[in-house]
């Protein structure tokens, strides 16, 4: 079996390694540090399965995934994440993902979400699938909704000024001027229904965004 690994942290990608080494024995695993490394390990090389992270370094695993899904449809991608599973696994699945795991579930889980997607089932948490039926029922709840509306650079700027990083901080995180990050900002309150930063922070940390 071959499994492209895309991560920014090497301990993470290691210890996924490790993990896919102890419950299936014989595995190649290809490793990616950021975009670029994977659009370099997906051209030429066949991959059985690919696990993901939402965060890269400042890039967007889920923008990453989007272009993917224009290029292989039926690539199986978990995406493997520390934000909780009822704030990013929809946002993962919308975008192409097969499976979402959160990083602290990935030991004891991660083979048999492997095991799921390269069977061509999807592998999400029960609690994940009712919010699927309540989006598409139209019955979902009202914050929910306004945070799937977010783009996920609008998610990652409200995360970052939920930790208190400054505007000239998050620009030079995730490559852009401190005059976007105000845009993304004024999006975010306006979509999110905040009035302050303090709105944003009270809102991340109900929601397990951040400790």
């Amino acid at each position: 079996m071959n499994v492209l690994i895309v991560d920014d942290h090497d301990i993470v990608r290691r210890g996924i390694r490790d993990t896919l080494t102890d419950a299936f024995g014989e595995i190649r695993c290809g490793e990616a540090p950021d975009v670029r490394g994977a659009w370099e390990n997906l051209d030429g090389t066949e991959w059985d399965a690919m696990i993901l992270d939402i965060s890269l370094g400042g890039e967007s695993g889920l923008e990453f995934l989007k272009d993917l899904r224009k290029r292989d449809a039926n690539l199986p991608v978990l995406v493997l994440s520390m934000y909780p599973e009822h704030l990013m696994a929809l946002r993962a699945i919308k975008a192409g993902a097969n499976g979402y795991l959160r990083k602290d579930s990935a030991t004891a889980e991660l083979p048999r979400a492997i095991r799921e997607i390269l069977e061509g089932n999807s592998y999400v948490s029960k609690e994940v699938t009712s919010e699927m039926v309540s989006h598409m029922t139209g019955h979902a709840n009202p914050a929910q909704s306004s945070l799937e509306s977010l783009s996920h650079r609008e998610f990652q700027v409200m995360t970052a000024l939920a930790s208190g990083h400054t505007s000239k901080s998050i620009g030079e995180e995730l490559k852009i001027s401190s005059k976007t990050v105000s845009t993304y900002r004024a999006r975010i309150m306006k979509k999110m229904g905040f009035e302050s930063n303090a709105d944003i922070v009270r809102f991340a940390v109900e929601k397990g965004l951040i400790q």
